[in-house]
């Protein structure tokens, strides 16, 4: 790719006419602006060297306009999984509205701080300039170099010049503190009475870029969606789906509005939204023809995000994503799996063909993609051994440049899929997450210390365990239900292992991540599959005495604890502990039941896609007593 965009350049590295920091940095600018076919492993590869080209060209080609724009739309999701899109589009940030002298001075742009003097200069310009130039100064702040990348500048290995400390060590908190910042943010607040839907929608993503937003960066969200409200009718799907997307990352949506639920009472057909959900949400209905793939993944992102879960929207939107399959690109397919996983969506028929188009285009997915497919599928239960053992094909030649949050979602999936014939993967990836140099967060690391539990690996890596658990236990306790739950089942695994491990959690962390998994059992145990689940076991018996001609029932006992374990299904005279693993579930009890095995009691997980795939209620029962056989030993 890089020959057949740079010859003369490449040229001159085959022929040892330049050093290797310099293509290095070539590589990694292509990787921040990606041109044509970047960020996609092309299908097919030329042999190295190709036909050296003169060494009299000189000329190289210049990236497409759009190149400069193409950003992550990545609102602050981190580990636990923000909405990103990759690539060129109408939601994306381009200069097609600008002059092309405005154009060619942002181009010039190096610096954040040179971002911040033409704001400043320009602070009489119409709104769409300045939303591009904030559009831009996001894109200049630098994220520092972490894992392999800052091990390879402290070795001496990186030139760091080629770093983004070459920037002048600009910061996000810098560029918030900088009084020009707060020029150009009000000066864009201003003007955004007179924008069109796409400048409103677009000033609206520059100020969600900016994680945790300053006052004024709030105010012009707030703005943003006041004025939204007054544009009906104003809006294309894409640029409705953007100025959802970031209102929503920041929980914009002021006063709730009452909006009707079809289907319901009357008391109970009404259900609160925010005046900018309520909006989105009418205007998303009426044009939902129109929307594509990725405007509908954008859409249930956003009302996740708003914490609103619409039966009607997104059936209605899951309906539009069918009949739109055919013309779904490999990008938008990544997005919606991973918008369906964090949702706990499982579509059956929608997944199966997703995984179908996704697994025929490995070849086209970038480093990061592929791991994003796997934490998704593996979280949506999912993911079978061949598929991931295809997926981990194409991904180790590049297991070194993956992050530090790359590295725990791969370790996560593993875990989830019960992949011990991958021991030794897992084990690299342990000591690559422990040697990385780049920042650690509080979800990474307990992501890690969920795999390292669900895999076995606390025995063989005892200091890599204690220093996570010492990291994530130091803090405050996270609000984070999901998070709780998975400290809950690293807090029993902790306890397995005894001391030091089992000292490290106290008293205030284990009651909470206790509560946490008690609750959310309780929640998940409502579910119509627990229903048929429990009407199933009514209806069977287990042999206790085999001179017995009659079995007997199950007793079972919902929602139950055993010990400090939280169980869907417990029959005390068999010992038979059930758990139902459900989409929405965060982590597989693979870790629970572990500790149940060890006290004598008989665990059993039941995976709800074998579950919904058995023929009526004779083919569920026949499926739940040859289980039930084999965890008790016993016939049932």
């Amino acid at each position: 790719f890089v020959w057949a965009q740079c010859p003369a350049l490449c040229t001159r590295a085959t022929q040892g006419r330049m050093a290797a920091p310099p293509l290095l940095g070539l590589g990694r600018a292509l990787r921040r602006a990606p041109v044509a076919g970047c960020g996609r492993r092309p299908s097919t590869l030329q042999p190295w060297p190709p036909s050296c080209p003169s060494s009299s060209s000189t000329a190289c080609p210049q990236p497409r306009p759009e190149a400069f724009a193409c950003q992550r739309r990545d609102y602050g999701g981190g580990a636990s999984g923000g909405h990103t899109a990759d690539g060129e589009d109408d939601a994306a940030r381009s200069y097609s509205a600008l002059p092309p002298a405005v154009v060619r001075q942002l181009r010039a742009l190096r610096t954040p701080g040179e971002a911040l003097k033409f704001g400043v200069e320009n602070e009489g310009a119409d709104a769409s300039t300045l939303e591009a130039t904030l559009h831009r100064l996001r894109y200049l702040i630098p994220t520092y170099p972490s894992g392999a990348a800052a091990a390879a500048v402290r070795k001496g290995e990186t030139s760091p010049a080629l770093t983004d400390e070459s920037r002048g060590g600009w910061t996000l908190e810098r560029v918030k503190a900088d009084g020009r910042f707060h020029v150009l943010v009000a000066a864009l607040t201003s003007r955004l009475e007179s924008c069109n839907g796409r400048a409103l929608a677009l000033s609206a993503d520059a100020a969600a870029r900016m994680s945790a937003p300053t006052p004024e960066l709030r105010a012009l969200l707030e703005r943003a969606a006041e004025v939204a409200l007054e544009r009906e009718n104003s809006f294309k799907p894409r640029h409705l789906t953007v100025l959802a997307l970031a209102l929503a990352t920041h929980g914009v949506h002021a006063l709730p509005a009452v909006v009707p639920v079809p289907g319901r009472g009357e008391v109970s057909a009404m259900r609160e939204l925010g005046p900018a959900a309520a909006f989105v949400r009418a205007e998303a209905m009426r044009q939902m023809q129109e929307f594509n793939t990725s405007c509908c993944a954008s859409l249930l992102e956003a009302f996740r995000r708003w914490g609103v879960y619409d039966r009607q929207l997104v059936d209605m939107a899951l309906e539009r994503i069918w009949d739109d399959f055919d013309a779904m690109q490999s990008r938008d397919a990544v997005e919606l799996i991973a918008v369906l996983a964090r949702l706990g969506l499982g579509r059956g028929p929608l997944l199966r063909r997703l995984a179908q188009l996704v697994f025929s285009r490995l070849d086209e997915f970038s480093t990061r993609q592929l791991v994003l497919i796997l934490h998704s599928l593996a979280r949506l239960r999912f993911l079978y051994r061949g598929d991931l053992d295809e997926v981990l094909e194409a991904l180790l030649p590049n297991l070194g440049v993956l992050s530090n949050s790359k590295i725990s979602n791969l370790l996560f999936s593993l875990a989830m899929c019960d992949a011990e014939h991958q021991a030794s993967l897992a084990r690299l990836l342990v000591v690559q997450y422990a040697e990385g140099r780049g920042d650690k967060d509080v979800a990474s690391d307990i992501d890690v210390a969920w795999a390292m539990a669900a895999l076995s690996l606390y025995e063989r890596y005892p200091d890599v365990a204690r220093r996570l658990l010492s990291r994530t236990f130091s803090g405050d306790v996270p609000k984070s239900r999901v998070a709780l739950v998975k400290l809950h089942d690293v807090i029993l695994a902790a306890d397995l292992h005894g001391p030091p491990l089992s000292t490290i959690a106290r008293s205030r962390w284990k009651a909470a991540c206790g509560h946490a998994a008690r609750d959310e059992a309780r929640r998940l145990g409502a579910s119509s599959v627990h229903e048929q689940v429990a009407a199933a076991l009514g209806d069977l018996a287990f042999v206790e005495d085999p001179n017995q001609p009659l079995g007997r029932p199950f007793k079972v006992r919902r929602s139950w604890d055993v010990g400090w374990v939280p169980v869907d299904f417990f029959d005390q005279a068999s010992g038979l502990a059930l758990d139902v693993e459900l989409v929405a579930n965060p982590a597989t009890r693979r870790i629970r039941h572990e500790v149940l095995r060890r006290k004598g009691i008989k665990p059993l997980r039941l995976d709800v896609w074998d579950w919904q795939a058995a023929r009526g209620e004779a083919g569920r029962r026949a499926l739940l007593a040859e289980r039930a056989s084999e965890a008790l030993g016993r016939r049932v």
